[in-house]
């Protein structure tokens, strides 16, 4: 009449179960979509200030390149290019 099922233990080993026990398995309790929106919460304010500092930046040694910081700084070759890629 066919095959016999296979066991449980050869389904779990088809499906990549290493015997580990999971995130769920070790905190039944923890409730992971809160979890992660408090880590957002905390963490992506910072980053988009890091993002507004380095882009603020980048203005300023541009506007400083326009108004002659080149000539002052007496930068030759592709120096200006370095101080960019540095910020």
């Amino acid at each position: 009449m066919g095959s016999p099922a296979p066991s449980t233990e050869g389904q779990l080993t088809q499906l990549g179960y290493d015997g580990k026990p999971t995130s769920k398995e070790m905190f039944p309790d923890i409730n992971e979509s809160a979890l992660i929106r408090r880590i957002d919460i905390r963490v992506i304010p910072v980053l988009c200030l890091l993002y507004i500092f380095a882009s603020l930046d980048r203005f300023n040694i541009a506007n400083a390149a326009v108004f002659g910081m080149g000539d002052e700084l007496k930068l030759v070759g592709n120096q200006y290019n370095v101080a960019l890629t540095v910020l």
